[in-house]
């Protein structure tokens, strides 16, 4: 508890000067610092399906069942912000199918999360690459992506003009396959004021295309998660308050998610129950720490020949399986 009290406290004075000063961001602590590090190892280290999650379903171009299937994890990742799985998930789904085009574009779009624009050019560059071995759907997505990282990269006499024509172009591809929930979502990210627009920043525009998405993928993962921020953007809380709880439920292992739901609570009067929602998400990042000191130990144990003479032993097994 003495962990998340003093968060908790931190979250009811930028509640109480948010109720002061509109201008102020409540959204502010949703996003990684600009400024972080991430080592690059981590990001390619191997990762399994994991529970809890969330799940989103986009049909792509892959050798086997298991690529799909991670690349809807990483996905879902995306959708809830958690850049570093989202990138695990994505080279997990490479280790399958090396030539899966969304599966570098899906890694692409992590590397932006992380500010690593270099390795977001490349892995988008290379998705391109691919693209003429998968399907139309694919493909525009493929496009928007990369048009969206040129246009998010573009000196800021430029970029304005580039984010009207990302929009035009996602409308274009709305309207050749109006049934690709995942293009209303990005439209609705699209609505923000810049190219960089992820689903924070969203007001009464952004809504009409997210529940879009909703009305064609009922229950989609994203679409919630934003929704929660479009509606408490523009004052109407019980709504987010309503998206909330249906996105904390669709991924309960997911602290964002957690977070989301306990970050509208206050508006609404309750406390108590936006303290309990903070403590799943505090418990469930400890929780994620303690799963990757684990896997790193396993990794450790796996390639330390020195533990060669034991690893026909069952006990051994059974720890390297986790």
């Amino acid at each position: 508890m003495r962990r998340v009290v003093p968060l908790f406290v931190l979250f009811v004075t930028a509640t109480l000067l948010f109720g002061q000063d509109g201008a102020l961001d409540p959204h502010a602590g949703c996003a990684a610092p600009s400024d972080a590090v991430v080592d690059p190892a981590i990001l390619e280290r191997p990762t399994t399906i994991r529970a809890g999650v969330g799940n989103v379903t986009q049909k792509i171009t892959a050798r086997t069942p298991a690529a799909q299937t991670f690349y809807d994890q990483g996905l879902a990742y995306l959708h809830s912000y958690v850049w570093i799985e989202a990138a695990r998930s994505f080279h997990q789904a490479l280790r399958e199918d090396p030539d899966c085009a969304m599966a570098w574009m899906g890694l692409a779009r992590a590397e932006q999360g992380l500010n690593r624009d270099t390795e977001s050019r490349a892995a988008i560059e290379k998705a391109k690459s691919l693209a003429p071995k998968v399907t139309g759907s694919e493909r525009r997505h493929i496009e928007l992506r990369a048009q969206q990282i040129d246009a998010q990269l573009a000196p800021p006499e430029k970029s304005g003009e580039k984010h009207d024509a990302y929009k035009r172009a996602i409308e274009t591809a709305i309207a050749a396959d109006p049934k690709d929930a995942e293009l209303w979502v990005l439209r609705g990210n699209a609505e923000e004021p810049g190219p960089w627009g992820r689903g924070q920043a969203g007001g009464i525009g952004a809504i009409a295309f997210y529940e879009a998405a909703l009305a064609r993928y009922p229950g989609h993962l994203g679409a919630h998660h934003y929704l929660v921020h479009a509606f408490e953007n523009v004052g109407r809380h019980a709504d987010a308050a309503e998206h909330g709880k249906i996105y904390a439920a669709a991924a309960p292992n997911v602290a964002h998610a957690q977070h989301m739901y306990g970050h509208v609570l206050p508006r609404l009067g309750k406390w108590k129950e936006a303290l309990v929602q903070f403590e799943k998400a505090d418990a469930i990042e400890h929780l994620r720490l303690a799963i990757e000191r684990s896997d790193r130990v396993r990794e450790y144990l796996a390639g330390d020949s020195d533990l060669d003479p034991l690893r026909e032993e069952p006990a051994f097994q059974a720890l390297l399986a986790g």
